[in-house]
């Protein structure tokens, strides 16, 4: 019998935290007007200043290793935007070999630059002929990158762009950089609150909602004002829910007769007086909560997200539940109205509470969608 061989997806994964943890840190570096860009690939890169390859790798990095060659040959492809950038960098976990010649790469010129990788090139060109036994023998795939980049359109590229190249190496890796982070860009929130600030940071910059695009964009202004959002979260002992709202309607007066859907459906089992002018109120203080807490960041809206999914299968679970029922009245609606908006609400993520107002909001809402066939009437089944 044939074993199928499982696939080890720790260093990926790795990897892609190693990248947006870099992309958090280039985020503090940017200026007003400037965006990081990041791209699923490894690229995390500030357009006009700098365009910065990551890779998270134990192995020393030597004179021929695929991460550095790899990176100057996408730099020399036509469609690469190279030309745009002040600065190319191969940002890497890699240590020098202890004899690679690229430790010494930055302090050259870019015409002693040229002339280390043409060397190497030879030495390399020297190792495969007196490995294989002819030249014309398959070379490796750095080989045949240092023959392209030394021939034609792709050495005149090569040329133009030397002197732009940086190699950041012996950088510190993922989980070193994470506390980086957490130390030097969370020091002005709660102690215990570090690393779910960092945590945050890191979801924004991954644009979940952007889920299927190769490339995605952070401004300097939608990180500045998510840093505040995250600031005025964390900075605080008890993440209490925001009420501010539903304190601004406590004296509102509802009485007036309305006409929406949701209230129509409340009216229909049998709802009325304090009932509907209370429904009202809820839906109101979620509907300006909303608006003002949860629409404008991203990792807010997703929070949000959670919670309304988790508050819809709570209904569904109970109606069905209420419907499956052995007997029903004239009351098993009412009932099971008064029992659903009574009952706990689930947790709402990065709040110590969650209040029954919202939770009901988030039904009388979701009774509101005239997309959605959801009522609070129970009929037997």
């Amino acid at each position: 019998m044939t074993q199928t061989q499982r696939v080890d997806a720790t260093p990926m994964l790795r990897g892609a935290i190693f990248q947006l943890c870099v992309a958090v840190e280039r985020c503090y570096r940017l200026k007003p007007g400037q965006s990081v860009h990041v791209e699923e690939l490894g690229d995390v890169s500030i357009p006009g200043e700098t365009q910065t390859e990551v890779k998270h790798y134990a192995a020393p990095l030597t004179d021929n290793h695929p991460n550095f060659w790899n990176t100057l040959y996408n730099w020399t492809e036509p469609d690469s935007q190279a030309d745009n950038y002040r600065f190319l960098i191969l940002h890497t976990t890699q240590q020098f070999g202890a004899r690679s010649r690229l430790a010494n790469f930055d302090s050259l010129s870019a015409k002693d630059r040229m002339q280390l990788l043409l060397q190497i090139h030879a030495d390399l060109e020297a190792e495969h002929r007196r490995r294989s036994g002819t030249e014309d023998a398959r070379p490796s795939q750095t080989l045949a990158q240092q023959r392209a980049l030394f021939n034609g359109d792709r050495k005149e590229r090569l040329d133009a762009l030397l002197e732009k190249v940086c190699i950041e190496a012996r950088c510190a890796n993922a989980s070193e950089l994470y506390e980086q982070l957490c130390q030097e860009k969370a020091g002005h929130v709660l102690d215990a609150n570090a690393r779910s600030y960092i945590d945050a940071l890191i979801g924004f910059v991954c644009k979940p909602e952007m889920a299927g695009d190769m490339r995605w964009t952070i401004s300097f202004d939608e990180f500045r004002v998510h840093l505040q959002y995250l600031t005025s979260i964390y900075c605080r002992a008890s993440l209490q829910f925001p009420r501010a709202e539903f304190e601004r309607l406590r004296h509102t007066d509802f009485t007036e007769p309305r006409e929406d859907m949701f209230v129509r459906k409340i009216v229909d089992v049998g709802g009325n007086g304090k009932v509907i002018t209370t429904a009202i109120r809820e839906y109101e203080g979620t509907t300006a909560t909303i608006a003002a807490e949860f629409r404008r960041h991203t990792s807010a809206a997703m929070q949000y997200g959670e919670f309304e999914e988790e508050v819809i299968g709570v209904f569904e679970a109970g109606h069905l539940r209420a419907c499956l029922e052995p007997a029903h009245d004239e009351h098993s609606s009412l009932r099971f109205y008064l029992n659903m908006i009574a009952s706990t609400p689930p947790s709402f993520p990065g709040y110590t509470d969650s209040p029954h107002g919202f939770r009901n909001g988030v039904l009388h809402l979701t009774m509101n969608d005239q997309r959605q066939e959801y009522k609070w009437k129970v009929s037997k089944k």
